[in-house]
């Protein structure tokens, strides 16, 4: 599986927006298969951006709810939520030749924030 950083994005702004106590439930993302979005709040459960409930079966994961987001996760949330932000690390990226991954993105989104603030 690939990771999808539009889906990631869509995970962690949407648990974000969830009342304390509210699971996200992989099936309310919309636009993505449901094993895929299972799998990617896996990722981001071993990752330590979330705390999730999941049911895994034989090379998968069946099914998962996120219970709530890590520190880490509202950090990566905030970061990733605006779209004029988001857009930005997407081009740089794809111009630099460079994949994303948790650091290159923190990174670019720090460097696109500097540049939107004049810094």
């Amino acid at each position: 599986m690939q990771r999808d950083w539009d889906l990631i994005r869509a995970i962690l702004t949407q648990a974000a927006e969830k009342r304390p106590g509210e699971m996200l439930d992989g099936g309310e993302i919309r636009g993505w298969d449901p094993l895929v979005v299972n799998g990617h709040i896996a990722m981001l459960s071993d990752a330590g951006f979330l705390h999730a409930a999941m049911a895994r079966g034989h090379a998968m994961v069946v099914s998962a709810m996120v219970k709530d987001l890590t520190m880490r996760g509202y950090d990566l949330a905030e970061t990733l939520k605006s779209p004029t932000v988001w857009d930005r690390v997407k081009t740089i990226a794809k111009e630099k030749g460079l994949d994303l991954s948790f650091e290159v993105v923190k990174q670019l989104t720090d460097l696109v924030i500097k540049q939107i603030l004049g810094g």
